[in-house]
């Protein structure tokens, strides 16, 4: 038995209200309701010596207003953005940014919101003001404070060498209305680091019930012990050396800090897949989407610089899967490892596989961000010449993986090894609004 067929396991973005949503557009109904809206026509730029003087447009507001405020503002700045929305809905300003290829950047906001109230019919609850990628689920942690928050999104440009990013009055699927006001509008180019801070937290308890695709209903109810958590950070420490030998040393796991929260996990999201041997799946997942959830990992993050998050969950037999890997949190990779396979893990003699497996996973997507064609997928070993009835082929094939020695250039580029630290320099806090619908 190996991971290959212990697992299935696909790159599915944790920090979004359903992973299947991820990249749906909008009705293109709803868009036409662009056209009745209020906005400000002409606006000057408030920073002559800023590098970029392309404008923030409205990209998607429908009944909504966007307007400049001169009343409401941080730290007695000229103006703020303000958006309005008058119904449960979306409004999107957008900004396109030159930006460097394989760079990593921060954009961010101080904003205050008033009145701002979550649609209750909406598919998620984690909602207010973002900024993020335009038209996407990759934001900012939201805020609807009514005093002015700082808000942050991290990417990572990969191959692009624009990037479009959008101030947000809610989220699709998650609407909302009220008005928030945006200022001090930055976008940050990050310095970056090869050594890797790995925050693992141990969520203890599980208790609730979920509800599957195909209508079933699962009481979940599960805990890790306190020899599991012993356990499993004797496992953990093995990545010092791990990472480094399958990396090749490119890879440099240089701290782990190890939390443990007792927060009782009682949301679950239906999780469908097709495995290896084409027999479609019928599972859950933990939904990480709860607004009480992530503020406490958020909490737990702090200011801390972390390049990866590892998130260890109880048992459950209803869970198809070993281990999940997605977007994270605020751009940081996060994997979801599943207790209850210590045993193999272990006696298997490659104990760390499962994370050496997730945190690739995490790379492969970094390593495909803006790629016309994608490296090759992490399960696809045998496509490659490479078996994989045992951990020890496995661990061939991510040597090679890991150190981009796969034919055709189809592995890891080294350069996503480079993680952003919290420092960097403005290159632009331009807030010009310009006139018109993007």
């Amino acid at each position: 038995m190996n991971i290959f067929r212990k697992k299935a396991v696909s790159y599915v973005v944790l920090v979004t209200t359903a992973f299947c949503m991820l990249f749906t557009s909008p009705d293109a109904a709803q868009a036409a309701t662009v056209s009745s809206v209020t906005r400000e026509i002409t606006l000057e730029s408030r920073s002559a010596g800023s590098a970029d003087k392309s404008s923030w447009y409205v990209d998607y507001v429908g009944y909504n207003t966007v307007t400049k405020d001169t009343n409401t503002t941080y730290n007695n700045s000229p103006y703020s953005i303000k958006v309005v929305n008058n119904t449960y809905s979306v409004t999107e300003v957008k900004k396109t940014y030159k930006v460097k290829a394989g760079t990593y950047y921060r954009a961010s906001a101080m904003v205050k919101c008033s009145g701002l109230e979550a649609d209750p019919s909406a598919t998620t609850k984690n909602t207010g003001a973002f900024i993020g990628e335009n038209f996407s689920y990759n934001n900012s942690e939201p805020s609807t404070s009514e005093k002015w928050k700082n808000i942050s999104y991290t990417f990572y440009t990969g191959d692009s060498t624009e990037y479009s990013i959008s101030l947000k009055n809610g989220v699709w699927y998650g609407e909302c209305k009220g008005t928030v006001w945006f200022d001090n509008v930055k976008l940050e180019e990050l310095k970056t680091t090869d050594k890797w801070n790995v925050l693992t937290i141990f969520f203890t308890r599980a208790n609730g019930t979920g509800k599957m695709s195909n209508g079933k209903k699962v009481k979940i109810k599960s805990s890790i012990s306190d020899s599991k958590i012993k356990e499993y950070k004797k496992i953990l420490n093995g990545l010092y050396d791990d990472m480094d030998k399958v990396s090749g040393g490119l890879m440099d796991v240089k701290n782990i800090d190890y939390r443990v929260c007792n927060m009782k996990l009682k949301d679950f999201l239906p999780y469908d897949y097709t495995d290896q041997w084409g027999v479609d799946i019928h599972c859950l997942q933990y939904n990480w989407d709860v607004p009480k959830v992530r503020r406490k990992i958020m909490n737990i993050i702090g200011d801390k610089n972390y390049q990866q998050i590892i998130l260890i969950v109880p048992h459950s037999k209803t869970f198809g899967w070993w281990g999940l890997t997605g977007g994270g949190f605020n751009g940081i990779n996060c994997s979801v490892i599943q207790t209850g396979y210590e045993d193999y893990m272990i006696n298997s003699g490659y104990p760390t596989n499962v994370f050496i497996h997730e945190m690739a996973h995490g790379l492969e997507h970094n390593t495909n961000v803006g790629r016309s064609t994608p490296i090759a997928s992490l399960h696809s070993s045998a496509d490659y010449g490479y078996s994989s009835n045992s951990e020890a082929d496995s661990y061939e094939w991510y040597k090679d993986y890991y150190r981009d020695k796969i034919k055709g250039g189809k592995g890891i580029d080294p350069a996503v090894y480079w993680k952003p630290l919290n420092s960097g320099k403005v290159i632009s806090d331009d807030m010009t609004l310009g006139s018109g619908i993007y």
